[in-house]
């Protein structure tokens, strides 16, 4: 008995240590995402000198998107919540393969909402991905890789609160996701 009631406070402890170390990871988070809110709010002289210098380089190239061309950014979230929703899945079944498929597609997605540079409520959605989401993903990725269950949920849960993070960043705070608790997909099997 003394056994079973020290496993339980050991596994207690260890659960609060980790909420409390994502409780620091998110407000590292928020705090960058306000750096960076100012930042694009008011560019230094140098960056203003340099748009204005040489507009050439600002210029997008042949084959690239444009900053303002109409881009569907709801459908590319979408597309990344339904990743995330699969990397979750394939990680609790330990189908670490399938949990890094998953994870490619998401950064391959997150790319190409960055090469579009996005703008929603007069914020850049861009560096938000770049410095909050693509980090996140880095992050999940140490745990698949260590093919870690634990490290892994620790990961998830931070992507999770980072996408939320970033929501409230991007003015659309009423988007919160969490942690899957119903499965989505039952057509597709994910244990290896």
């Amino acid at each position: 008995m003394k056994n079973t009631t020290l496993l339980t406070l050991l596994g207690l402890a260890l659960l609060l240590g980790g909420l409390i170390w994502q409780s620091l990871q998110v407000s590292r988070l928020q705090e960058q995402v306000l750096e960076m809110n100012g930042k694009a709010a008011a560019p230094s002289e140098k960056e203003a000198t340099a748009a204005v210098a040489s507009p050439k380089e600002n210029e997008p190239k042949e084959n690239e998107p444009k900053e303002n061309e109409h881009y569907e950014l709801a459908k590319a979230m979408g597309y990344m919540q339904r990743f995330a929703e699969k990397i979750y899945w394939a990680g609790k079944e330990k189908n670490w393969e399938l949990a890094a498929f998953y994870v490619h597609e998401a950064e391959e997605t997150a790319e190409e909402i960055i090469a579009h540079k996005p703008i929603k409520n007069e914020k850049e959605i861009a560096p938000l991905v770049a410095q909050m989401f693509i980090p996140a993903l880095e992050g999940l990725e140490e745990g698949i890789k260590a093919q870690d269950a634990l490290l892994f949920g620790q990961k998830y849960q931070t992507l999770i609160q980072t996408c939320n993070a970033c929501h409230a960043a991007s003015g659309y705070g009423i988007i919160k996701l969490q942690v899957p608790t119903q499965n989505s997909f039952p057509s597709q099997v994910f244990a290896p």
